[in-house]
């Protein structure tokens, strides 16, 4: 795995000045009219997405990653599918694509291990820097990345849990996707709370026809709170089904029973919040996902310098109270269109 080589010793200064030229850096002059590094190459870095487009969460991911790009001097390519229903498929090929290409380093949403951790290993072993952004906290280290950028899903799952029970919900139920690893781990986190609290859980297990038919994920929802009538609460995956969960609800007329939390943010997500339809957000800060991964790459493949743990970029729970003021900022795209 290609790392450059830090010297501290005086006796090693000529070394250092070598190996500084040799990845593409103009070495600095010193004494007093040293100011700054300047860069006579820019390598290459890729970011590997599994967020479709017209997706508010990845438009924020991608925009802070562009923004990092520009601040780092780096040549930056912003890679995903475009189709929800391919996702896998779609992802796996764009890594492979990317790999072929030789990159400086390439930022990984690893949402799918079992697809993606074998072609991550391979580009680590090909001498790419690597980082695991979002998704893939638990195997990061042993895919041989340099760090993992994100959020503890099971701890986004445990602020969900505890802002419900406080909230007074008594039946609490969480949307699950079988398929991706992070939601998975949120249900988890989210029970773990509610039990905790004395309170029951349970899951609303979302395929992936429901993931992409706004529509179905409404009718599926009614028909769970059809069945399941003590539900009073109900924490859904992401901000695209805020929507249809308002939309049964409507159906039922259970607005006034049913309390409802999302995870990540959007402007309409936000906008409930601040108006008390939507109880919470639990946001893990897509910007700071896709700056710090570019950031983290590009000062690796430049100087060595690595992050000394896990970049926690959430969870943070957004409720009423702080809910204008992430708003006042969330036009600039930081938080999700």
């Amino acid at each position: 795995m290609r790392r450059p080589t830090l010297f501290r010793s005086r006796s090693k200064v000529a070394v250092l000045t070598a190996s500084i030229a040799a990845i593409g850096l103009a070495v600095p002059a010193t004494g007093a009219g040293a100011t700054s590094l300047t860069y006579s190459t820019k390598p290459l870095i890729e970011f590997v997405s599994s967020g479709v487009p017209g997706n508010p969460f990845w438009g924020a991911v991608e925009t802070g990653a562009e923004q990092a790009a520009k601040d780092q001097k780096v040549s930056f390519e912003y890679l995903a599918p475009q189709s929800s229903s391919d996702q896998i498929i779609e992802e796996e090929q764009l890594l492979k694509a990317a790999i072929s290409r030789h990159p400086a380093g390439i930022a990984v949403n690893d949402q799918f291990p079992a697809a993606l951790d074998p072609l991550v290993k391979q580009a680590v072993k090909a001498g790419v820097a690597i980082d695991i952004v979002n998704a893939g906290l638990s195997s990061w280290k042993a895919d041989g990345a340099i760090d993992f950028i994100g959020q503890d899903d099971y701890n986004g799952g445990l602020a969900a849990g505890v802002a419900m029970a406080k909230a007074g919900v008594k039946v609490g139920a969480c949307t699950y996707d079988p398929v991706e690893a992070g939601p998975a781990q949120r249900c988890i986190g989210f029970a773990t709370a509610m039990k905790a609290a004395g309170r029951k859980e349970m899951n609303i297990d979302l395929n992936q026809q429901e993931l992409t038919d706004p529509s179905y994920v409404a009718s599926g929802l009614e028909a769970f709170l059809k069945a399941n009538p003590s539900v009073d609460g109900l924490v859904v995956i992401g901000t695209v089904f805020y929507d249809p969960a308002e939309l049964a609800l409507k159906a039922l007329n259970l607005q006034s029973k049913v309390k409802i939390g999302t995870f990540d943010t959007s402007t309409e997500t936000l906008q409930a919040v601040e108006q008390g339809k939507l109880l919470f957000c639990i946001d893990q800060q897509p910007y700071l996902q896709g700056y710090y991964a570019v950031l983290a790459l590009a000062q690796d493949v430049r100087y060595g310098l690595l992050p000394g743990s896990v970049l926690a970029t959430g969870p943070n729970l957004i409720t009423k109270a702080n809910a204008a003021q992430v708003l006042k900022y969330n036009a600039l795209g930081v938080r999700g269109a």
